[in-house]
C-alpha cells in the first residue's frame, strides 16, 4: 500500500512537473537562426549531391538551353502571328495571288507582229481622213454660227462682187447691192467701195463697173461710189480696197455681203489690216444655202492654208 501510495504520489509530482515545461516550450519561440542554418546545410547538401549525380553537363546544357530558346522563339512567333489581324492575311494573299497573276500574263503575253508597209499606210490613211472630218465640222460650225453684232455707223461700206450675167448683176450680187443701197440711205455709210475685178477671158465690164450702173440708176451719187477693179477672189477684194480706203483717207469699214460669207471676209480684213471692221450680213433668198455653206466650209479651210503660204510667196 505505500508502495502504490508512493508511485502515485510520483506520478501526480511528474505530472505537475512536466505541465509547467510544456508551457514555457510552447510559449517559446522558435529559434530563427538555427530554423535557417538548418534549412542552408540541407540546400547545401542537396546542391553537391545534384552536382555529381544529376547535374547535365555544359555542352547538353547549351543545346537545351538553345533548343528551349527556339522553343520558344517558334511558339512566341506562333503566337505572334496567329494574333496577326485578319485583315492583314487576306491582304497579303491578295497581293501574292496578283503578283502571280500579272507574271503569268506577262510570261503569256503574245508578241505584237511588226506591220507591214500596206497596214502602215492604211492607218496613216484612216488617221488623215479622220482629222480632215473633224476639221470640216469645226469649219462649218463656224460658218454657221458667225454672230452677226449690231451695227455701227462707218466711213466706208465694201460691196464684194459676185457675178454678173449679161452685163447685169446676177440675183446673188443684187441682194448685196439692194442692202447696200439700205445701208447707204439709213446713214450707216457714206461711201460705198465697189470691189471686183474681169473674170479671167471675159470681155466686157467688170464686176465693180456693174455695180456702179445699178447702183446709179438706184438713184446713189456717182461721187460716193469708189471702184476697185482688180480683184478676182475674196483676199484680193480686201486687199486692193484696203488700197482704196488708204487713197481716200477712210479709217472705218462695214463689210457688205450675204451671212455665210461674212467670217471669212472678217478674218482677211484683220489679216491685209483694215481698221476698224465690221460685217453686214444678210440670209440669203435666191441662193441655196446647204449648197453655199458647205462651199463655204471650204473656202474657209482653203483660207487658213493661205495664211500659213502667204508668207512664203504664193498661195493654193
Amino acid at each position: 500500500m505505500n508502495t502504490s501510495t508512493t508511485t502515485g504520489s510520483k506520478q501526480q509530482k511528474s505530472k505537475v512537473n512536466s505541465k509547467p515545461s510544456s508551457n514555457r516550450a510552447a510559449s517559446k519561440p522558435p529559434n530563427k537562426r538555427n530554423t535557417a542554418g538548418a534549412a542552408k546545410r540541407r540546400n547545401t547538401a542537396y546542391d553537391e549531391w545534384f552536382d555529381v549525380t544529376a547535374q547535365p553537363s555544359a555542352s547538353s546544357r547549351s543545346s537545351s538551353s538553345s533548343s528551349t530558346r527556339s522553343k520558344s522563339a517558334t511558339s512566341a512567333s506562333a503566337q505572334a502571328s496567329s494574333k496577326a489581324p485578319a485583315a492583314i492575311k487576306s491582304a497579303a494573299a491578295a497581293k501574292a495571288v496578283k503578283k502571280a497573276s500579272t507574271k503569268k500574263k506577262r510570261t503569256t503575253k503574245p508578241k505584237r507582229r511588226k506591220l507591214g508597209p500596206l497596214a502602215l499606210l492604211i492607218r496613216l490613211t484612216i488617221a488623215a481622213v479622220c482629222l480632215v472630218l473633224c476639221w470640216c465640222l469645226y469649219a462649218y460650225y463656224v460658218v454657221i454660227f458667225h454672230e452677226q453684232q449690231p451695227l455701227a455707223k462707218a466711213e466706208a461700206g465694201i460691196v464684194l462682187g459676185a457675178a454678173l450675167w449679161n452685163e447685169q448683176p446676177s440675183p446673188a450680187l443684187k441682194e448685196r447691192l439692194d442692202y447696200a443701197i439700205e445701208l447707204y440711205e439709213g446713214g450707216y455709210v457714206e461711201y460705198l467701195i465697189l470691189s471686183g475685178g474681169k473674170p479671167e477671158n471675159r470681155r466686157g465690164l467688170t464686176e465693180a463697173e456693174g455695180m456702179q450702173q445699178y447702183l446709179i440708176k438706184a438713184g446713189i451719187p456717182e461721187d460716193r461710189l469708189l471702184l476697185e477693179r482688180q480683184s478676182r477672189d475674196t483676199y484680193q477684194n480686201l486687199m486692193y480696197s484696203q488700197r482704196v480706203m488708204d487713197t481716200y483717207g477712210l479709217n472705218s469699214v462695214m463689210i457688205i455681203t450675204h451671212h455665210y460669207h461674212t467670217k471669212r471676209a472678217k478674218d482677211i480684213a484683220n489679216y491685209v489690216g483694215m481698221p476698224h471692221v465690221q460685217t453686214a450680213g444678210f440670209q440669203t433668198e435666191v441662193l441655196n444655202e446647204s449648197y453655199h455653206y458647205t462651199r463655204e466650209m471650204l473656202a474657209y479651210t482653203k483660207w487658213q492654208l493661205n495664211k500659213l503660204f502667204i508668207p512664203l510667196g504664193f498661195m493654193i
